[in-house]
């Protein structure tokens, strides 16, 4: 079983030292029933306070936390039927797997014969049902955050939070185990509200997300939708990796037509276009690294100078130079004939083009139109 969430309004501050600090600023958003979503973003920017007060740990300022529509704000948060996974696993060093797994159904007084179902019942769908009998110490630490899971999910929870629950794992098993909770989500079919300030993660695992900054939601959407179409400059250099190429660009008109120029890159604006940028005088532009393709000399938009190629695998991580001095990044596939140091002529479909206002950061433009001829 699975339940609605709602924000309504949600509020929490703090005073620290004296001064109030707004943790969370006003935030509304609705979470569908059986829906991965995951609340992402820098150090203090509200995502854990919003998962604490989802569980009734915190207790806000202001506001409401429906499930299914009942009010749940005062509600103990032992009666809110949640399971919750922290960051640090805590795990009881002196029982076993066994006992750690059924703790909580213990001490709710469940008979031992339910306990024991659901423990095993739990323990296979983890796939540590070998590991019963051994203490923590024993495992690895993969198979310590299982158990972990096992402990929130064995109660069959409603809705199951998740608090940043790979950070202290290395990069292999936070692979590892990023899938095993996507199989474990369309197993139990539980609402999974997962905090992270790793936005590979947040892109690969969510249903939708929250780009969270300063206590407010920057913006709610699939992840696809993030990456493709940000809300902002700070989100298209957050969500994605390499981060975004940005930089400066001014607005001028030559022959009656409108150009955006900055970085050795030039494009002729679209009317549509040119009419929305109209009121500026310079602006911000944005291309992901894969978005730039090398191109036969001559051919591109700009020439640059291979100042660095990092080997991925079959593509490379090459870092440019503009014959303006503007750095930008390149994710491709790139042949070993081009050395570092070698000048390059480079190429970006207008349709990757994003264009932010210069002082607020806010996406003017998805993609550039082609100009009438």
């Amino acid at each position: 079983m699975s339940v609605a969430l709602t924000l309504d309004h949600l509020e929490k501050t703090f005073t620290l030292g004296g001064k109030s600090v707004r943790a969370v600023d006003d935030l509304s958003l609705q979470i569908d029933p059986g829906e991965f979503f995951t609340f992402v973003g820098s150090s203090g920017c509200g995502k854990t306070t919003t998962l604490r007060m989802i569980a009734g740990l915190e207790t806000p300022t202001s506001g409401r936390i429906l499930f299914d529509g009942r009010d749940m704000t005062q509600i103990p948060t032992q009666r809110r039927g949640i399971g919750m996974v922290f960051q640090d696993i805590a795990l009881f060093p002196y029982m076993s797997i066994r006992q750690n797994i059924g703790y909580a159904l213990k001490v709710a007084g469940m008979p031992q014969r339910e306990i024991d179902e659901r423990v095993e019942k739990t323990a296979d769908l983890l796939s540590i049902h070998d590991k019963l009998n051994m203490k923590p110490g024993q495992l690895s630490g993969g198979q310590q955050q299982r158990v972990a899971i096992g402990r929130a999910i064995v109660k069959e929870p409603a809705v199951l939070l998740l608090d940043e629950p790979l950070s202290a794992l290395d990069a292999r098993l936070r692979t590892e185990m990023r899938t095993e909770i996507l199989k474990l989500h369309r197993r139990i079919q539980a609402t999974i509200i997962y905090v992270t300030h790793d936005q590979i993660e947040a892109m690969t695992m969510s249903s939708r997300l929250a780009v969270m900054e300063k206590g407010r939601a920057a913006q709610i959407d699939r992840p696809r939708s993030v990456f493709r179409r940000p809300a902002s400059e700070n989100i298209a250099t957050f969500i994605g990796t390499p981060a975004m190429n940005v930089w400066g660009a001014t607005l001028t008109l030559k022959s009656g037509k409108m150009l955006l120029e900055g970085a050795g890159v030039s494009f002729e604006l679209a009317g549509e276009d040119a009419a929305k940028l109209d009121a500026l005088q310079s602006a911000r532009i944005g291309a992901r690294p894969a978005a730039l393709k090398l191109v036969p000399e001559g051919e591109g938009l700009f020439d640059a100078r291979l100042l660095l190629r990092e080997p991925l695998g079959l593509e490379d991580e090459c870092h440019l130079q503009t014959t303006e001095g503007t750095e930008l990044k390149l994710v491709g596939r790139v042949p070993e004939s081009i050395r570092e140091g070698s000048q390059v002529s480079v190429d970006i479909a207008r349709e990757d083009i994003c264009v932010f206002h210069p002082l607020t950061g806010q996406t003017l433009l998805f993609g550039l139109r082609m100009p009438a001829t």
